[in-house]
Order: C-alpha cells, then sequence, then structure tokens
C-alpha cells in the first residue's frame, strides 16, 4: 500500500468508525482525544450543525473530520507553557499540596521529559495537568456561540462547530490510558456552565483506545474497511 503520515492514517480510521461501511453501521458522531508528551491533538467526526433556532453560521463550513493540534498543552515537552496556562494555587488547594510541590513536578519533567510518576502525590499532579491540557484544547477545538442584538430581536452566531451532542468521547495516549481513572482526566473536555458560550459536549460517554490501534486501522481500512471497522468496535471500550 501507499506510504501515508501516521495522522492521516488516524484521520482515516477515526472516519470508518464514525461513518461505518456499506454492510455495517459506525458508531457515529465522536471526538478523539490525544494527550502525548508534547501537543494535544482533538479529532471531531460530525458536521457540527446546531439544532438550535435563529442561530446564522459565521465563517467557511466546518469539514465533518476535523483535527486541531496544541502545541503548547503537553504532559512533558510542553508541560512548561501549560504550567503558565493553569492556576497552580487552585491545583494545589484540590490536591491538598503546596505549590512549590507542583513547581517542582514541572521542573523535574520538563528537565528530564522521560520522567514517570511514581508516588501519590505525582500522580495526582500529573492527573490535574492532564485534565487542564485536555480541557484547554477541547476549548479551542469546539465552536462557540455569540449573542447579538437585531432590530428584530436577539440573534445567536455559531463560529466553528457545535459539538455538545456527539456520543462518545475516545481517550489516546499514554497520560489517559495508564491513568487508575480515566474519566477524571477526559471530564476535562465536558460542557462548563460557567463558560456557556463554548459548545462542548455535554452528556457523551467514555471511550479508550487503550492499544492505540487507530494508525493501523486507518491503513487496513484501504484494504478491508469491514475488518478494520470490526477490530475497531472489539478494542475501542
Amino acid at each position: 500500500s501507499d506510504i501515508i503520515p501516521t495522522q492521516l492514517a488516524v484521520m482515516a480510521g477515526w472516519e470508518v468508525l464514525s461513518k461505518g461501511t456499506v454492510n455495517t453501521t459506525g458508531i457515529g458522531d465522536f471526538m478523539a482525544i490525544d494527550l502525548g508528551g508534547a501537543t494535544t491533538d482533538i479529532y471531531s467526526m460530525s458536521d457540527g450543525k446546531t439544532s438550535m433556532s435563529n442561530v446564522l453560521v459565521k465563517g467557511l463550513p466546518e469539514p465533518f473530520s476535523k483535527r486541531t493540534v496544541e502545541g503548547d498543552l503537553g504532559m512533558r515537552y510542553s508541560l512548561g507553557s501549560l504550567f503558565e496556562e493553569s492556576d497552580t494555587e487552585i491545583i494545589a488547594k484540590e490536591l491538598g499540596l503546596g505549590q512549590s510541590d507542583i513547581m517542582a513536578w514541572v521542573e523535574k519533567c520538563i528537565g528530564n521529559p522521560g520522567t514517570i510518576a511514581s508516588c501519590p502525590d505525582e500522580y495526582s499532579i500529573d492527573g490535574a495537568f492532564a485534565h487542564r491540557a485536555i480541557e484547554l484544547a477541547v476549548e479551542r477545538h469546539c465552536g462557540f456561540m455569540e449573542s447579538s442584538y437585531t432590530p428584530l430581536g436577539e440573534i445567536f452566531t455559531l463560529t466553528g462547530k457545535d459539538l455538545s451532542g456527539i456520543s462518545y468521547i475516545i481517550g489516546i495516549g499514554g497520560a489517559i490510558i495508564h491513568s487508575d481513572h480515566p474519566p477524571n482526566l477526559l471530564k476535562g473536555a465536558l460542557y462548563n456552565l460557567q463558560k456557556p458560550t463554548i459548545l462542548k459536549p455535554r452528556q457523551p460517554e467514555f471511550l479508550l483506545d487503550r492499544k492505540y490501534i487507530l494508525a493501523s486501522m486507518g491503513l487496513l481500512s484501504n484494504i478491508d474497511s469491514e475488518l478494520a471497522l470490526h477490530f475497531m468496535k472489539k478494542e475501542i471500550v
């Protein structure tokens, strides 16, 4: 087969999982979150159209298959910039730790990106940053609503995708897969009442690609899409 970039293969796999094949239905609309050491990649398989009335859509039409890459949000190589985007005072208070403990962990990881958490405090800090990276990356990926007033009354404008109604969020990446409780991290992707204009998912089901099979399944789908879909439905749980 043709040699293609890994991310293109991953995208092909996601499309088959979402849309299905001629003979087998896919799982429908979903979001996938790939949290890595350097970047956080967000995928959405959805047309992103809103069900709300009196809404005008701004900008160019959104693609069904969309990927965004946040190069400043990562668990090791980009932890410095993620740290700057986080309120460490709140994190320390929630975890019952000192801000100096948070800073020491960040410096340790930046100095040695191969660092792996080895005690409960380190696991907790790592988890808090993972949650924050997901929260920020999904906020940037999702569309947002704005209101304005006209002689005919209030109207709303949608920029980007409305992903509030998607059915699933799929987690990928070491920080998510090896977490003791991945849903706690993935909850960073959920709709936030304090930021009501950002159209994040409201009530999705959480799934995991524990073996990171998507790139392989994207390649396989070019040869046998039915078999690729079978494996994805079996392995992504």
